[in-house]
């Protein structure tokens, strides 16, 4: 509650550090995650240290934590925490976290077997599978690529160039308060509707016109 600010109390990430330390300490996974978090932007009074964040994420993820399976999944994608760049070991995280039904990991999957990486063959039905029970946990990133997936025409044939893919972001520095390695470009997005409308649309009135 310190963290969010909830039950009529002040946001307070050093108080909330207090509280998940000593749950951590316990073995609470949830505490465990959100030291992870806290560590990753340097909150609460403690500083910014990719490692020990990885640490605890690692902890809760041995109880099948699914947000910290799907944590794990981004470091290794990124490239982060001391950690090479490991497609595989992303795939592997993230099919952990799906398994729980964790939306944003379905979503990492669909982008996967969109681009044919991580030991995956590319197969955008398969990707279509995974944004579709990620868009039936309400993920609207998930959403967002199907929509550009059906606007590239792709949707049931085969895989373009990008992979159909709308704004991906490679690995680079972490990026707290972005839930997504890879996040929908909404200019894109906007661009295709246009084209699609201007494509469509105008014939029509000049043909009635």
């Amino acid at each position: 509650m310190h963290s969010k600010g909830e039950g009529g109390l002040a946001v307070d990430k050093a108080k909330a550090r207090e509280w998940f330390e000593k749950a951590a300490a316990q073995g609470n996974d949830d505490a465990q995650n959100h030291l992870g978090i806290l560590q990753t932007n340097g909150e609460g009074g403690l500083p910014v240290d990719p490692g020990k964040a990885r640490g605890w994420w690692r902890k809760a993820a041995a109880q099948q934590h699914a947000e910290a399976e799907y944590e794990l999944g981004n470091v290794h994608f990124e490239g982060w925490c001391g950690l090479a760049e490991d497609h595989k070991k992303a795939v592997e995280w993230w099919r952990k976290a799906a398994a729980q039904q964790h939306a944003k990991a379905l979503c990492m999957l669909g982008v996967m077997h969109s681009l044919g990486r991580g030991g995956l063959a590319a197969d955008v039905k398969k990707a279509l599978e995974c944004y579709r029970k990620a868009i039936a946990l309400g993920d609207h990133h998930a959403r967002l690529q199907v929509a550009h997936l059906h606007a590239c025409g792709v949707a049931g044939g085969p895989r373009p160039p990008d992979g159909g893919l709308v704004g991906v972001v490679g690995p680079g520095p972490r990026r707290r308060g972005s839930p997504y390695t890879v996040i929908p470009d909404y200019n894109i997005c906007v661009c295709v509707c246009v084209c699609v409308c201007v494509c469509v649309c105008v014939p029509f009135v000049y043909l009635f016109n």
